[in-house]
Protein backbone atom coordinates (compact mmCIF):
# COMPACT_ATOMS: atom_id res chain seq x y z
CA UNK A 1 0.00 0.00 0.00
CA UNK A 2 1.38 3.51 -0.73
CA UNK A 3 0.78 7.22 -0.28
CA UNK A 4 1.86 10.48 -0.93
CA UNK A 5 3.52 12.67 1.46
CA UNK A 6 4.66 16.46 1.44
CA UNK A 7 8.66 16.61 0.77
CA UNK A 8 10.04 20.13 -0.08
CA UNK A 9 10.41 20.51 -3.55
CA UNK A 10 9.52 17.14 -5.24
CA UNK A 11 6.31 15.30 -5.18
CA UNK A 12 6.89 12.43 -2.93
CA UNK A 13 5.02 8.70 -2.65
CA UNK A 14 6.10 6.76 0.28
CA UNK A 15 5.71 3.29 1.62
CA UNK A 16 2.81 3.15 3.92
CA UNK A 17 4.09 2.11 7.39
CA UNK A 18 7.52 2.55 6.68
CA UNK A 19 8.37 5.38 8.98
CA UNK A 20 8.70 4.29 12.37
CA UNK A 21 7.15 7.74 13.66
CA UNK A 22 3.60 7.06 11.60
CA UNK A 23 1.74 10.04 10.79
CA UNK A 24 -1.66 10.49 9.02
CA UNK A 25 -2.10 9.69 4.97
CA UNK A 26 -1.24 12.72 2.76
CA UNK A 27 0.86 14.08 5.72
CA UNK A 28 4.44 14.34 7.03
CA UNK A 29 5.09 12.10 10.85
CA UNK A 30 5.06 14.32 13.53
CA UNK A 31 8.23 12.72 14.85
CA UNK A 32 11.48 13.06 13.52
CA UNK A 33 13.75 10.20 13.88
CA UNK A 34 16.87 9.98 15.60
CA UNK A 35 20.23 11.97 14.31
CA UNK A 36 21.82 9.35 11.41
CA UNK A 37 18.91 8.19 9.84
CA UNK A 38 18.28 7.84 6.04
CA UNK A 39 15.73 7.34 3.46
CA UNK A 40 16.25 5.76 -0.27
CA UNK A 41 14.42 7.78 -3.04
CA UNK A 42 13.70 6.34 -6.21
CA UNK A 43 11.71 7.42 -9.10
CA UNK A 44 7.82 6.98 -8.46
CA UNK A 45 4.67 6.88 -10.99
CA UNK A 46 4.26 9.01 -13.64
CA UNK A 47 0.85 10.89 -14.03
CA UNK A 48 -0.59 12.32 -17.09
CA UNK A 49 -2.21 15.89 -16.04
CA UNK A 50 -3.87 15.37 -19.32
CA UNK A 51 -5.69 11.75 -18.54
CA UNK A 52 -7.31 10.62 -15.69
CA UNK A 53 -7.33 9.66 -12.22
CA UNK A 54 -7.92 5.40 -11.44
CA UNK A 55 -11.63 6.85 -11.08
CA UNK A 56 -11.95 7.94 -14.51
CA UNK A 57 -12.27 11.45 -13.51
CA UNK A 58 -10.17 13.80 -15.72
CA UNK A 59 -7.04 14.93 -13.12
CA UNK A 60 -7.36 18.21 -14.66
CA UNK A 61 -11.50 18.79 -14.42
CA UNK A 62 -13.11 22.56 -15.29
CA UNK A 63 -16.47 22.59 -14.07
CA UNK A 64 -19.18 25.60 -15.28
CA UNK A 65 -17.14 26.38 -18.28
CA UNK A 66 -16.29 24.83 -21.93
CA UNK A 67 -12.83 22.55 -21.78
CA UNK A 68 -10.71 22.21 -24.88
CA UNK A 69 -10.20 18.22 -26.44
CA UNK A 70 -6.78 17.05 -25.41
CA UNK A 71 -4.94 14.63 -27.43
CA UNK A 72 -1.30 14.56 -26.30
CA UNK A 73 0.32 14.25 -22.50
CA UNK A 74 1.29 16.23 -19.79
CA UNK A 75 3.13 13.79 -17.68
CA UNK A 76 4.37 15.27 -14.26
CA UNK A 77 6.70 12.73 -11.80
CA UNK A 78 7.57 11.75 -8.26
CA UNK A 79 9.67 10.56 -6.02
CA UNK A 80 8.94 7.24 -4.12
CA UNK A 81 10.32 7.66 -0.47
CA UNK A 82 11.29 3.94 1.02
CA UNK A 83 11.34 2.80 4.42
CA UNK A 84 14.21 4.34 7.08
CA UNK A 85 17.80 2.89 7.23
CA UNK A 86 20.40 3.44 9.66
CA UNK A 87 24.18 1.96 10.40
CA UNK A 88 25.30 -0.80 8.37
CA UNK A 89 22.03 -0.86 5.62
CA UNK A 90 23.22 2.92 4.34
CA UNK A 91 26.70 1.63 2.17
CA UNK A 92 24.62 -0.87 0.63
CA UNK A 93 21.84 1.52 -0.34
CA UNK A 94 23.98 3.85 -1.78
CA UNK A 95 24.93 1.77 -4.08
CA UNK A 96 21.56 1.16 -5.58
CA UNK A 97 20.82 1.96 -9.35
CA UNK A 98 18.42 4.59 -9.97
CA UNK A 99 18.21 5.61 -6.44
CA UNK A 100 19.86 8.14 -3.32
CA UNK A 101 19.86 8.13 -0.04
CA UNK A 102 19.11 11.57 1.91
CA UNK A 103 18.81 12.52 5.58
CA UNK A 104 15.57 11.66 6.82
CA UNK A 105 14.95 15.06 7.76
CA UNK A 106 15.35 16.61 4.48
CA UNK A 107 12.14 15.01 3.30
CA UNK A 108 10.28 15.25 6.85
CA UNK A 109 11.02 17.84 8.72
CA UNK A 110 10.52 17.85 12.40
CA UNK A 111 8.07 20.23 12.45
CA UNK A 112 5.17 19.75 9.33
CA UNK A 113 3.93 22.85 7.96
CA UNK A 114 -0.01 22.95 9.02
CA UNK A 115 -2.59 22.17 5.40
CA UNK A 116 -5.59 23.65 5.31
CA UNK A 117 -8.67 20.86 5.41
CA UNK A 118 -11.02 23.43 3.32
CA UNK A 119 -10.61 23.31 -0.43
CA UNK A 120 -10.47 21.89 -3.37
CA UNK A 121 -7.09 21.61 -5.00
CA UNK A 122 -3.83 20.42 -3.43
CA UNK A 123 -2.27 23.59 -1.61
CA UNK A 124 0.82 22.92 -2.96
CA UNK A 125 0.03 23.96 -6.32
CA UNK A 126 -2.39 26.58 -5.54
CA UNK A 127 0.17 29.10 -6.69
CA UNK A 128 1.10 27.42 -9.91
CA UNK A 129 -3.10 27.36 -10.67
CA UNK A 130 -2.88 31.61 -9.93
CA UNK A 131 -0.10 32.11 -12.36
CA UNK A 132 -1.88 30.08 -14.81
CA UNK A 133 -5.04 31.83 -14.69
CA UNK A 134 -3.07 35.00 -14.91
CA UNK A 135 -1.49 33.57 -18.40
CA UNK A 136 -5.33 33.16 -19.40
CA UNK A 137 -5.96 36.32 -19.08
CA UNK A 138 -8.69 36.35 -15.85
CA UNK A 139 -8.56 38.99 -13.70
CA UNK A 140 -7.24 39.60 -10.01
CA UNK A 141 -9.52 39.59 -7.53
CA UNK A 142 -8.42 39.63 -3.54
CA UNK A 143 -8.71 35.66 -2.65
CA UNK A 144 -8.53 33.35 0.20
CA UNK A 145 -5.14 31.08 -0.24
CA UNK A 146 -5.69 29.43 2.98
CA UNK A 147 -7.67 29.03 6.06
CA UNK A 148 -6.72 27.88 9.16
CA UNK A 149 -8.12 24.46 10.42
CA UNK A 150 -9.10 25.97 13.73
CA UNK A 151 -9.29 29.56 12.87
CA UNK A 152 -13.42 31.68 12.67
CA UNK A 153 -13.21 30.71 8.88
CA UNK A 154 -13.01 27.09 9.30
CA UNK A 155 -15.35 24.54 7.37
CA UNK A 156 -16.73 28.06 6.20
CA UNK A 157 -14.16 29.93 3.34
CA UNK A 158 -12.45 28.07 1.07
CA UNK A 159 -9.43 28.66 -0.96
CA UNK A 160 -9.62 30.47 -3.62
CA UNK A 161 -13.18 31.82 -2.42
CA UNK A 162 -13.25 35.77 -3.93
CA UNK A 163 -13.76 37.78 -0.95
CA UNK A 164 -16.62 40.68 -1.82
CA UNK A 165 -17.80 42.35 1.30
CA UNK A 166 -17.87 42.05 5.32
CA UNK A 167 -20.77 43.13 6.70
CA UNK A 168 -22.18 44.34 3.82
CA UNK A 169 -18.43 46.87 3.31
CA UNK A 170 -17.21 46.24 0.61
CA UNK A 171 -13.81 44.52 0.41
CA UNK A 172 -11.01 44.64 -2.08
CA UNK A 173 -7.59 44.94 -0.99
CA UNK A 174 -6.05 43.95 2.55
CA UNK A 175 -6.68 47.68 3.81
CA UNK A 176 -10.13 47.31 3.01
CA UNK A 177 -10.82 43.82 4.33
CA UNK A 178 -8.72 44.94 7.68
CA UNK A 179 -10.68 48.05 8.11
CA UNK A 180 -13.74 46.10 7.76
CA UNK A 181 -12.43 43.66 10.31
CA UNK A 182 -11.70 46.45 12.73
CA UNK A 183 -15.38 47.83 12.56
CA UNK A 184 -16.48 45.06 13.34
CA UNK A 185 -17.77 43.25 16.96
CA UNK A 186 -16.81 39.31 18.08
CA UNK A 187 -19.74 37.43 17.09
CA UNK A 188 -21.22 36.18 14.09
CA UNK A 189 -21.14 38.38 10.73
CA UNK A 190 -21.70 38.07 6.98
CA UNK A 191 -19.16 37.94 4.62
CA UNK A 192 -19.89 37.81 0.90
CA UNK A 193 -17.80 35.79 -1.63
CA UNK A 194 -17.59 34.16 -5.11
CA UNK A 195 -16.87 30.66 -5.69
CA UNK A 196 -16.53 29.58 -8.47
CA UNK A 197 -18.10 32.62 -10.10
CA UNK A 198 -21.46 32.03 -7.62
CA UNK A 199 -22.06 34.29 -5.48
CA UNK A 200 -22.34 33.33 -1.66
CA UNK A 201 -23.36 34.61 1.71
CA UNK A 202 -21.82 33.02 4.76
CA UNK A 203 -21.75 33.33 8.11
CA UNK A 204 -18.17 33.30 10.09
CA UNK A 205 -18.25 33.84 13.68
CA UNK A 206 -15.09 36.71 14.34
CA UNK A 207 -12.96 36.52 16.96
CA UNK A 208 -12.50 39.02 19.81
CA UNK A 209 -10.79 42.24 18.72
CA UNK A 210 -8.02 41.48 20.58
CA UNK A 211 -7.24 37.87 18.73
CA UNK A 212 -4.56 37.63 16.43
CA UNK A 213 -6.61 36.49 13.46
CA UNK A 214 -9.99 37.56 13.63
CA UNK A 215 -11.02 35.59 10.57
CA UNK A 216 -8.37 33.14 10.54
CA UNK A 217 -7.24 33.48 6.52
CA UNK A 218 -4.85 34.49 4.23
CA UNK A 219 -5.41 36.57 1.18
CA UNK A 220 -3.71 37.46 -1.59
CA UNK A 221 -4.42 39.32 -4.86
CA UNK A 222 -5.19 36.83 -7.34
CA UNK A 223 -6.16 35.69 -10.80
CA UNK A 224 -9.05 34.30 -10.40
CA UNK A 225 -11.23 32.25 -13.17
CA UNK A 226 -15.08 32.92 -12.75
CA UNK A 227 -15.64 29.10 -12.78
CA UNK A 228 -14.36 26.00 -10.86
CA UNK A 229 -11.25 23.99 -11.83
CA UNK A 230 -10.87 20.89 -10.18
CA UNK A 231 -7.96 18.80 -9.32
CA UNK A 232 -8.56 14.54 -9.28
CA UNK A 233 -6.18 12.11 -8.11
CA UNK A 234 -3.71 14.59 -6.50
CA UNK A 235 -5.24 14.79 -3.21
CA UNK A 236 -2.62 12.64 -1.37
CA UNK A 237 0.54 14.40 -3.25
CA UNK A 238 2.84 16.70 -1.39
CA UNK A 239 5.75 19.23 -2.86
CA UNK A 240 4.77 21.73 -5.65
CA UNK A 241 7.24 19.91 -8.24
CA UNK A 242 3.77 19.08 -9.51
CA UNK A 243 2.84 22.62 -10.11
CA UNK A 244 4.59 23.41 -13.70
CA UNK A 245 2.54 20.38 -15.33
CA UNK A 246 -0.06 20.94 -13.35
CA UNK A 247 -1.05 24.37 -14.85
CA UNK A 248 0.44 23.70 -18.19
CA UNK A 249 -2.43 21.20 -18.11
CA UNK A 250 -4.72 23.64 -17.12
CA UNK A 251 -3.72 26.20 -19.78
CA UNK A 252 -4.09 23.47 -22.67
CA UNK A 253 -7.68 22.61 -21.41
CA UNK A 254 -8.50 26.81 -21.43
CA UNK A 255 -6.39 28.04 -23.70
CA UNK A 256 -7.48 30.03 -27.38
CA UNK A 257 -5.32 27.89 -28.95
CA UNK A 258 -4.24 24.42 -27.30
CA UNK A 259 -1.89 22.38 -28.13
CA UNK A 260 -2.09 19.56 -30.88
CA UNK A 261 -1.05 16.17 -31.89
CA UNK A 262 -0.25 12.85 -29.73
CA UNK A 263 3.09 14.19 -28.05
CA UNK A 264 4.09 13.14 -24.51
CA UNK A 265 6.06 15.71 -22.59
CA UNK A 266 7.12 15.21 -19.33
CA UNK A 267 8.22 17.55 -16.94
CA UNK A 268 9.15 18.98 -12.91
CA UNK A 269 9.08 22.33 -11.72
CA UNK A 270 7.77 24.83 -8.85
CA UNK A 271 5.79 27.64 -10.11
CA UNK A 272 5.05 30.96 -7.82
CA UNK A 273 2.37 33.12 -8.27
CA UNK A 274 4.06 35.34 -10.43
CA UNK A 275 4.91 32.59 -13.46
CA UNK A 276 8.76 31.80 -12.33
CA UNK A 277 9.62 28.30 -12.19
CA UNK A 278 11.94 27.41 -9.22
CA UNK A 279 14.21 24.55 -9.33
CA UNK A 280 13.35 21.06 -7.61
CA UNK A 281 15.00 18.50 -5.21
CA UNK A 282 16.00 15.30 -7.37
CA UNK A 283 15.52 15.97 -11.19
CA UNK A 284 17.71 12.94 -12.12
CA UNK A 285 15.15 10.56 -10.04
CA UNK A 286 11.95 12.06 -12.57
CA UNK A 287 14.04 11.89 -15.49
CA UNK A 288 14.26 8.13 -15.29
CA UNK A 289 11.00 7.73 -14.12
CA UNK A 290 10.11 9.78 -16.94
CA UNK A 291 12.06 8.30 -19.40
CA UNK A 292 10.81 4.87 -17.69
CA UNK A 293 7.52 5.33 -19.03
CA UNK A 294 8.08 6.59 -22.69
CA UNK A 295 9.06 10.14 -22.42
CA UNK A 296 11.50 11.68 -24.66
CA UNK A 297 11.29 15.17 -23.93
CA UNK A 298 11.27 16.72 -20.31
CA UNK A 299 10.81 20.05 -18.97
CA UNK A 300 13.53 21.12 -17.06
CA UNK A 301 13.83 24.31 -14.36
CA UNK A 302 17.20 26.24 -16.01
CA UNK A 303 18.44 26.34 -12.15
CA UNK A 304 18.31 22.17 -12.56
CA UNK A 305 19.93 22.07 -15.77
CA UNK A 306 23.25 21.79 -14.50
CA UNK A 307 22.44 18.59 -13.02
CA UNK A 308 20.88 17.07 -15.55
CA UNK A 309 22.16 18.34 -18.86
CA UNK A 310 24.16 14.72 -20.68
CA UNK A 311 22.16 12.48 -17.47
CA UNK A 312 20.53 10.66 -19.91
CA UNK A 313 22.88 11.48 -23.21
CA UNK A 314 20.81 11.34 -26.28
CA UNK A 315 17.65 9.39 -24.62
CA UNK A 316 16.64 12.73 -23.48
CA UNK A 317 15.45 16.37 -25.08
CA UNK A 318 16.18 18.69 -21.96
CA UNK A 319 13.81 21.88 -22.68
CA UNK A 320 15.23 24.66 -20.41
CA UNK A 321 12.11 26.64 -18.56
CA UNK A 322 12.50 29.80 -16.79
CA UNK A 323 8.90 31.07 -16.63
CA UNK A 324 5.65 29.07 -17.17
CA UNK A 325 4.85 31.29 -19.97
CA UNK A 326 8.41 30.45 -21.22
CA UNK A 327 7.23 26.81 -21.12
CA UNK A 328 3.85 27.19 -22.71
CA UNK A 329 5.98 29.27 -25.67
CA UNK A 330 8.07 26.49 -25.82
CA UNK A 331 5.57 23.83 -26.14
CA UNK A 332 4.28 25.66 -28.88
CA UNK A 333 7.69 26.12 -30.48
CA UNK A 334 8.63 22.99 -30.17
CA UNK A 335 4.93 21.58 -31.90
CA UNK A 336 5.67 23.67 -34.96
CA UNK A 337 9.16 22.99 -35.45
CA UNK A 338 10.86 26.23 -34.18
CA UNK A 339 14.13 26.22 -31.90
CA UNK A 340 13.66 25.81 -28.05
CA UNK A 341 15.76 26.40 -25.33
CA UNK A 342 17.70 23.41 -24.11
CA UNK A 343 20.00 22.47 -21.04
Amino acid sequence: MLRWVAAGVVAVLAVAGGSSSGGSSGGSPTTPAPTGTYLVMSPGPVLDALGADPSGHPIVDILGHPANRVSGHLDLTTVEVGQPITGPSIPSAQHRPNATVVPYGSVYPSSPAPRSTAGVVAGDVNSALAAAYCQLGYPKALTVTSVETSGPAAHVLQPWDVLVSVAGRSVSTVDTLRAALAAQPAGDTTVAVRRGGVAKTLTVRLGPASATARLGVSVDPRCVPPFTVRLNGLADIGGPAIGLMVALAVIDKLAAHPLSGTATVAGTGVVGADGRVGAVGAPRLELIGARDEGARTFLVPSRNCAEVRGFLGTDADLIKVDTLQGAWQALLDRQSGRPVPHC
